[in-house]
């Protein structure tokens, strides 16, 4: 009997104890939940200010405003960047924990890990994520092998590309990449914003400043000061904002039957609109000759982009028409308000006189596109077939695309166009290279017959020529630490000053200003992380930019977009607080599954 008592006891101990353990079970349930409706909260507040509020941001004007940006993105991020790290580590513990096979994924049946996308178990899919983690360890290892760790902890006054916000670009990719429940309204709030930023500059362009703000000149405008700087934050916004454009342009070439389309995003489409009329039109009369390579690459990529499907190119002539449109009105409102095609700009003039033929002709190819029937093959939407709407009696391969003979001319139209947009800029890169390699190589008389741009010495680029020669010749003569791990993240204004001061480029061409970057961002990297830093970070950029490419849609676009567009103008220019964490946040939105519908996924 003491037995079975003692049994007895025992099943009613153990039936008690699994009721506290039910109950424990939904508590932690509720407190996880919780949690991350409390991370949510903090990382859309994160995005905006990174995104929004330091664009935004003025402290006194544009005295110390480089400082004032930074000091808001490192004071909110020390608050925000811990949490989202702990909370994603803790989220990807519990994927391990689990067993599951893809940690960053959402298992069919199971209760799920990270909010992400099914992840395709091939190297290569992982390859941005590696490059990216290898380049933070090559940060991490350049300012511990450092001697300016002082400088290296946040970077040089006025750009702060230091350890911190280099280590903050991995915490907003990776986060908003894979962690963050994407919320579709933060994209129109940015791009809204965006393009207030915009529109200020035209009016300070034209000179109206509804707000005057202290310290103002001929080459500062809208909230983000020097154009320089402006230039670096329109070669990623303008991609984007173009890019959603483009999508929902697209969607109405397919007949608006997608799943967006029936919600009715038609504010959508307007508001994308405008944004890359008014994107296109600041960056063509902000003043710097950069401004035109943003434009010329988000274009030709875009276009490259649409030679894939008929309404693809449909929705590119739209964008291109508007855009077109916007800088022939800026420039021919610089003409007539101003007086002056732009301080003697000879590129500006050649935009000017032509961007009027090229808005005709933009005009004239849409017509003729339209007449052609070029939306019949519509491109791929989710939950419909190919095509968007079935023709009836339409040949069909074994596929089932559509082989009737005016898709099969179709094709070869897009076939032909696809090709010359390749072989044209190929041909234009190969001639340039011939007349640089003229004008530097050649005598005089060569040098004299050609423009300057051609003519590479000190003072090409304003003194990029200089610059890029004398900081590969100091990395040449670096020791095989310094040239494997650099001198520290946004330590070159440290070295520089400390052990090469008697250089002329300091001594002479920087007598009066301060040399903190090579105004090429690949270069300045070489210098301050080494070798293995540039290679990782190139390789992050090249590997994400072909991922986006093989994905297609509208989120493939944007990141496609945004990181060449960033990366081709930053080859005459530099990482600063209002670009590069917008690249990193784009890179990490557009590859989020939930944030821009992830259409025609290469399976």
């Amino acid at each position: 009997m003491g037995q079975k008592a003692a049994g007895g006891l025992g099943g009613y101990g153990k039936r008690k104890l699994g009721g506290k353990m039910a109950g424990f079970a939904d508590w932690r349930k509720k407190a996880g939940g919780m949690c991350e409706k409390a991370m949510q909260a903090v990382a859309t507040v994160y995005l905006l200010v990174a995104a929004c509020m330091v664009p935004l941001y003025m402290h006194d004007g544009y005295y110390g405003l480089g400082t004032a940006k930074f000091q808001l993105y490192r004071n909110v991020g020390f608050m925000a960047l811990p949490l989202m790290v702990i909370f994603a580590a803790a989220k990807a513990a519990g994927g391990c924990k689990g067993g599951r096979r893809r940690l960053w994924g959402r298992e069919k049946g199971g209760n799920g890990t990270l909010p992400g996308i099914w992840i395709k178990e091939k190297a290569g899919t992982w390859l941005p994520e590696l490059f990216l983690l290898a380049y933070g360890a090559a940060v991490i290892l350049s300012f511990c092998l450092s001697s300016y760790k002082k400088e290296g902890l946040f970077g040089a006054e006025g750009w702060y590309m230091g350890l911190f916000s280099q280590m903050s670009f991995l915490a907003l990719y990776f986060y908003y990449a894979y962690v963050w429940k994407a919320e579709k309204e933060a994209v129109g709030v940015i791009l809204g914003v965006s393009g207030g930023i915009c529109l200020l500059a035209v009016l300070n362009r034209f000179g109206f400043w509804p707000v005057d703000f202290r310290g103002r000149s001929d080459t500062t405008l809208s909230t983000i000061g020097n154009v320089n700087w402006l230039c670096g934050y329109l070669s990623v916004l303008l991609p984007v904002g173009t890019a959603v454009f483009w999508g929902s342009r697209r969607e109405t070439q397919n007949g608006g039957k997608c799943r967006e389309g029936r919600k009715g995003r038609k504010w959508l489409q307007a508001g994308a609109g405008v944004f890359t009329a008014a994107a296109f039109l600041c960056t063509a009369v902000q003043g710097s000759d950069s401004g035109f390579l943003i434009i010329g690459t988000a274009l030709w990529v875009l276009f490259l982009i649409s030679c894939r499907d008929g309404a693809e190119m449909s929705a590119f002539q739209d964008v291109f028409l508007t855009a077109s449109g916007a800088v022939f009105v800026g420039l021919l409102g610089l003409r007539v308000f101003r007086g002056t095609v732009e301080a003697g700009s000879w590129i500006t003039g050649i935009v000017l006189y032509g961007a009027g033929a090229v808005t005709a002709a933009a005009f004239a190819g849409r017509l003729w596109w339209k007449k052609c029937g070029g939306t019949e093959r519509a491109g791929e939407c989710s939950g419909m077939k190919k095509g968007g709407t079935e023709r009836i009696g339409a040949k069909k391969d074994r596929k089932g695309n559509d082989k009737s003979a005016d898709a099969v001319q179709q094709g070869r139209r897009l076939s032909l166009m696809r090709k010359m947009g390749v072989l044209l800029p190929a041909a234009a890169a190969v001639i340039c290279a011939g007349l640089l390699a003229a004008g530097t190589l050649g005598g005089e008389g060569m040098k004299e017959s050609l423009p300057s741009i051609f003519i590479f010495n000190e003072e090409w680029g304003n003194g990029r020529g200089g610059i890029w020669k004398e900081c590969l010749e100091i990395w040449r003569e670096q020791d095989i630490a310094r040239k494997m791990f650099g001198v520290g993240p946004d330590c070159l204004k440290a070295f520089l000053y400390a052990e090469q001061g008697g250089r002329p480029l300091l001594t002479q061409i920087y007598a009066d200003a301060v040399l903190t970057n090579c105004h090429n961002e690949w270069m300045t990297l070489l210098m301050d992380t080494g070798l293995l830093g540039l290679i990782a970070y190139a390789g992050f950029l090249v590997s994400a930019a072909v991922r986006f490419l093989r994905k297609g849609g509208t989120a493939g676009a944007a990141g496609a977009l945004a990181i060449i567009t960033y990366t081709v103008h930053n080859m005459v220019s530099f990482q600063q607080i209002t670009s590069t964490p917008l690249l990193f946040l784009a890179i990490g939105l557009a590859w989020n599954s939930g944030c821009i519908k992830r259409e025609n996924r290469v399976k």
